[in-house]
């Protein structure tokens, strides 16, 4: 997702509040990312997630997901 900021300031300004939010950082990659508490309104929790490489937009691909697992799996990083 992009402008995961604009979308959490409209969550907001619907009501909706944020349970979690965080940002993880490995090897360039950048994961921001936050929990809405909508399970009340919804059944649900709703996730956001942005994704950055090097500070570029990087889509979630779930074959390139898979093989940056086997990677880091084959050769023990992180540690």
């Amino acid at each position: 997702m992009d402008n995961l900021e604009e979308r959490l300031e409209a969550a907001r300004e619907q009501g909706i509040g944020i349970l979690q939010r965080g940002t993880l950082k490995q090897l360039g990659m950048t994961i921001d990312y936050a929990y809405l508490d909508t399970a009340e309104s919804t059944g649900i929790i709703l996730e956001f997630i942005q994704t950055r490489f090097l500070g570029m937009r990087a889509r979630q691909y779930p074959l390139l997901l898979k093989a940056v697992a086997r990677i880091q799996k084959r050769f023990g990083f992180p540690r």
